[in-house]
This record gives C-alpha cells, structure tokens and sequence, in this order.
C-alpha cells in the first residue's frame, strides 16, 4: 500500500508540497481539476502495476470540492473502465478538517463511491467532536490519525476496529514505536524511519512489521 503524495517542481527546481500547493489552486478554483488530474496519474499508475504478483494499493488525497461536483462518482467510475483498473485498487483519502465543512456533500457521495468499490479514508483523525460526527456518519475503510495523536491514538483504534475500520499511525520516525502501535492495535504505520517519500515503488514489505 502506498499514498500518493502531491508535489511540484518550480523552474527553479524548487518541490512544492499540498500545503503550499493547495491553497493556491484554491483561489483559483482549480480543486476539482486537480483532484482529477491527480487521480487520473493514480489510475495510470495502478493500471502499469495491475499484473504484478503483489497487487498495488494506492491512497489518493481528495478535497471537498470535488465532492460537490455532480458527475465525480460518474467520472471516476468511466476513468476506472478506461484504465482498466479494478476499484479495490484506489482508496479515496480525505482530510476531516475540510470534509467537515461540507458534511451534507459527504453524505451524498460516500454511497455512491462506495459503490464503485473504491475505499474511503479519513486523514486527520483526533479525539474531536468532528471526527466523531464522521465516524458515525460515513462507512470509511481506514482511519488515518492525526499526527498530534499517532504516537498515542488511545480509545480511537477500537472505536474504528468497531466500525471495521483499519487504523493508520502516519510521521512515526522512532522504529521503536511501532510494537507499541501494534499492542494497541494499530494497523499500519507511516513514517521515514520505514522509507522516505519517492518516486519508485520498491519498498520492500517482507518482513515489515506494519506499513502503509
């Protein structure tokens, strides 16, 4: 399993992360575009990766404008077809800080991804009201906690187990905390004491305790 990370290279040579990136594209109403855009490299890349003996699962972030858009679910599910990718294959990826703005949105469209087969997670998951409200709200696949919380994720890890949700511990860089993870039942775990961000695919998971 990997996540998709958005970047962006300046003329300078400069790498631009989703955080600088994002607010840009959205004065200028470029989400939805770029949501689809970054979904349909995500599709070419499963698609070249689709008859390897270890199937890839791949985490895409989505932003809640793109969940306001009428034909999303359509869209996705035609750029899908034309792929040629199964839909167990993409996991859709949004962050509870934005989706809780648009809750009635959420609502309408988790059902209809859901039906395409595609998973759904939630990034950012604390102990909040908010995350609460989703949780009860929206039939996600996997659980990203917040970074504040990942070391210590607390009653969060069985209330989503409960939920048949998979846990994800993101940013732990101390190797040591992944058996303490695991003892509360953590799922998978981030970070770059398992590997740094890249453009290849080799991690290596043989013999890796947890990952994602």
């Amino acid at each position: 399993q990997y996540q998709a990370l958005l970047r962006m290279r300046d003329h300078e040579g400069f790498v631009h992360t989703a955080a600088e990136l994002l607010p840009v594209a959205r004065r200028g109403g470029l989400i939805p575009a770029l949501d689809r855009w970054s979904l349909d490299q995500g599709l070419q890349l499963l698609a070249n990766h689709q008859r390897q003996t270890r199937p890839l699962r791949l985490f895409i972030s989505q932003c809640s404008e793109s969940l306001k858009e009428r034909d999303y679910p359509a869209w996705l599910a035609s750029r899908l077809q034309a792929h040629g990718v199964r839909s167990t294959r993409l996991v859709l990826d949004f962050r509870c800080d934005d989706v809780s703005d648009s809750p009635r949105e959420l609502l309408h469209a988790a059902p209809r991804l859901k039906a395409l087969g595609v998973g759904l997670s939630l990034s950012g998951a604390d102990r909040s009201l908010q995350t609460a409200q989703l949780l009860d709200a929206v039939a996600f696949d996997y659980l990203r906690l917040a970074a504040s919380i990942s070391a210590n994720p607390g009653a969060l890890v069985p209330i989503a187990h409960a939920r048949k949700m998979a846990v994800i511990a993101p940013q732990i860089e101390d190797e040591s905390l992944i058996q303490s993870l695991r003892s509360h039942g953590v799922d998978f775990v981030q970070g770059n004491s398992l590997a740094h961000p890249a453009r290849s695919l080799n991690y290596s998971f043989d013999g890796a305790a947890a990952s994602a």
